[in-house]
């Protein structure tokens, strides 16, 4: 939230009891007066407008939809509130707790190649602490229909010959491919092409100059 989503301006991240919900999710937006549930660590329900008065964290975000007519919502196929996106979640659904073993995610926000980032990194996340991971079928108007998360890795090209320029070296390509391992990131030669294969949570890496610097900090930058 405060640093890939910008303090929430970006996007906003949800995680939820996955027992508590009934498939399928719907995205909406409804009137802030028309919205009641109980928002997490509060007494009672409230409508969208008081979250935003009268709760802690409503009040420390209600900037981000100060201005809007409608508020964004999660329900599930029960009519059960989830959460007011990028606020609070709901009491009901979405508390987890230490004893939680089945988790939904989900990244709502203005932008999808910013959220596919995201949700990949905290995927991993997962995926590293043994978890395993399902994908879920998304039904969009606008973009179509596609899955989340897709965890492949992407083939980006590169040139040995700019890597040992920036860096004032003479590595082999046997010796690239043994750097880019140090830091997870694959190596492929097709046709006289060279091309880095990079995790789905290194979203970090968006020019060749990157790469670059990954070999520098392989070798001891």
């Amino acid at each position: 939230h405060y640093s890939y989503g910008r303090n929430r301006k970006k996007l906003a991240i949800g995680i939820y009891p996955l027992d508590r919900i009934n498939f399928p999710i719907s995205y909406l937006a409804r009137k802030p007066e028309e919205i009641k549930f109980q928002p997490l660590a509060y007494p009672k329900e409230i409508n969208g407008r008081q979250i935003l008065s009268l709760h802690p964290t409503g009040r420390q975000y209600a900037h981000l939809l100060k201005d809007c007519e409608t508020f964004p919502l999660f329900v599930d196929a029960k009519g059960e509130i989830l959460s007011m996106p990028p606020i609070i979640n709901s009491e009901k659904t979405g508390r987890i707790d230490t004893n939680t073993k089945d988790i939904f995610i989900e990244c709502s926000g203005f932008n999808k190649e910013f959220l596919e980032r995201k949700i990949k990194m905290i995927t991993c996340t997962f995926i590293d602490i043994g978890g395993k991971v399902q994908v879920i079928e998304i039904n969009d108007k606008l973009e179509g229909d596609f899955l989340s998360p897709e965890l492949h890795f992407e083939k980006r090209v590169f040139s040995c010959e700019f890597l040992n320029n920036t860096l004032g070296l003479h590595l082999s390509e046997k010796e690239i491919k043994n750097y880019f391992s140090l830091m997870g990131i694959g190596f492929l030669k097709e046709k006289d092409i060279f091309y880095a294969l990079i995790p789905p949570y290194r979203t970090d890496i968006i020019h060749e100059v990157d790469l670059v610097e990954e070999v520098a900090i392989a070798i001891g930058y």
